[in-house]
């Protein structure tokens, strides 16, 4: 039931509470959110070329390391197969399946990429810390938020902290390379909205 219904409480606890932080900095520290994402017209066709391959890439690396952590821990993968079994089983209202797919993947998209790499990174990256250990500071918070909500079994959180540790250590260097945001919103939002809609789609069916 937890995880079915994730998409639409994390859209309304988690991701406000992050855009109210960071709309309080952005009046602290006098910048604009318009700042953050360094968007350039210019680039725009190479942004959502990037961003496509970033969400390729996420989904690969997510496939392989569901395989992996099945063979090293079969009961971990048992508990991911079984979880996602009975959130395609649970009956579900039309309002939420559109909530899924098309509200939480774009706050998600949004609201973590402002939060995590174009807020958090640039200060960090730009104070004291070195780059690689400003990227490790910012993954780990998160992996950690993605951990803790939706709590299914405390081994698929740690599996699921470990592994967006790893994707946000990913995203980090790309935006620390490339120095703009838009091709991690698109890799992000593409990561999230595809799946939504693979399930959305044997909802459907099953339904018929």
């Amino acid at each position: 039931m937890a995880a079915a219904w994730a998409p639409f409480w994390g859209s309304l606890s988690v991701y406000p509470i992050l855009a109210l932080l960071l709309i309080w900095r952005s009046r602290q520290e006098g910048f604009s959110l318009g700042e953050l994402l360094a968007f350039r017209r210019s680039k725009l066709g190479m942004d959502l070329g990037l961003g496509l391959a970033i969400s390729i890439g996420i989904a690969l690396f997510a496939a392989i390391t569901a395989v992996v952590v099945s063979d090293v821990s079969p009961e971990v993968g048992e508990s991911l197969l079984r979880h996602a079994n009975d959130s395609l089983a649970l009956p579900v209202p039309a309002w939420f399946i559109a909530w899924s797919v098309l509200v939480t993947p774009l706050a998600a998209a949004l609201v973590e990429e402002l939060t995590y790499r174009g807020y958090a990174l640039t200060r960090l990256s730009a104070g004291r810390l070195t780059p690689a250990l400003a990227i490790w500071l910012t993954s780990l918070g998160f992996g950690l938020q993605h951990a803790a909500f939706p709590f299914i079994d405390s081994s698929i959180s740690i599996y699921r902290c470990l592994a967006i540790f790893a994707i946000g250590c990913g995203l980090g260097w790309i935006y620390l390379k490339v120095g703009r945001l838009l091709p991690l919103l698109v890799g992000h939002y593409l990561w999230d909205a595809v799946p939504a809609a693979f399930a959305v789609g044997i909802l459907i069916s099953q339904s018929r």
